[in-house]
């Protein structure tokens, strides 16, 4: 049986709830896209309709990656008020030289270290070494500097070769950790906990890291919105990172053929890091007026 997956990483998940007003469909090129999608009145719709007598609960369980049990306990708590049950799933120590090895012999075996997207360099992973806190801009300068002159990185382990902040090893630790978690979830050897009972059919788990902001209603919201998903969907990431499109709009349609089709709360991204779309997005807003945090949260919605 195939697990589905609800991936919330790298920060805040779900950052805004249902709004009152009624967008001008222009505004979405200028505005946050999960949130306009919620002030859709044909979107309202249709989640009143396909919510009709559907899951009591969003999950089956949520998996959380986390290498500090203190860190985890605050999870478990705030998922558990919820009534979501979690369990701690061990990551890598980026700190740990062996535990990096043992991490990059994973990626290496699922075929994650031999080339990287363009966009991925020394500064750039810098910039994501601490999720939910605000970018090292001081090691990404650095290592901006320092590789000016040189060829992008080909692979990880010319990453590795011109690391001189410690940036990677934590990356590689973090990517090493969901793809393990992900492989044991296949195999059926996640979830580990004994009182879950048989699953029903073919349930969500949510996989998240210890350091997740859970913004008011989030659980709400996701019963309301899982149900709208396309029914080949396997994996959803709950947080965006990149410059969507307005052709990455999932439409979705109602069951009465007279209502025309409405954008969902959800994107099939693409090519979200295309450097040409991120920089004309950037532009745009510094043109429009936009300040840097806003500018940074539209990019960085976790570290603003």
């Amino acid at each position: 049986m195939q697990k589905k997956l609800v991936a919330a990483v790298l920060g805040s998940i779900l950052s805004h709830g249902h709004a009152g007003k009624e967008p001008d469909i222009d505004e979405m090129e200028r505005g946050d896209f999960l949130n306009l999608m919620q002030k859709s009145t044909g979107l309202r719709g249709l989640i009143r309709e396909r919510t009709d007598a559907h899951w009591s609960a969003p999950f089956r369980e949520a998996l959380v990656v986390s290498i500090q049990p203190d860190s985890y306990k605050v999870s478990e708590a705030q998922l558990q008020e919820n009534g979501v049950p979690a369990e701690m799933v061990r990551g890598y120590d980026g700190k740990s030289p062996q535990e990096v090895d043992e991490a990059l012999r994973l990626l290496t075996e699922y075929g994650n270290t031999a080339s990287l997207h363009p966009t991925v360099s020394n500064w750039l992973l810098c910039m994501h070494t601490s999720p939910g806190k605000p970018p090292n801009v001081g090691a990404a300068s650095s290592e901006f500097w320092h590789n000016l002159f040189r060829s992008s990185p080909r692979n990880v382990s010319q990453l590795l070769d011109r690391d001189q902040h410690k940036c990677v090893p934590k990356v590689i630790a973090i990517a090493a950790a969901h793809v393990r978690l992900w492989r044991d979830l296949a195999s059926g050897a996640l979830p580990t906990r004994k009182d879950l009972g048989a699953s029903d059919g073919d349930p969500w788990y949510l996989v998240m890291e210890d350091d997740v902001d859970f913004c008011p209603g989030w659980r709400q919201r996701i019963m309301e919105e899982l149900p709208l998903l396309p029914q080949d969907a396997e994996v959803v990431k709950l947080f965006f990172f990149g410059h969507w499109r307005k052709e990455d709009q999932v439409m979705l349609n109602s069951s009465n053929a007279t209502v025309p089709a409405v954008p969902g709360p959800f994107i099939a991204a693409q090519n979200p890091l295309k450097s040409f779309d991120l920089v004309k997005a950037a532009t745009y807003e510094i043109l429009h007026g936009a300040i840097w945090a806003k500018w940074c949260k539209s990019l960085y919605p976790f570290c603003c």
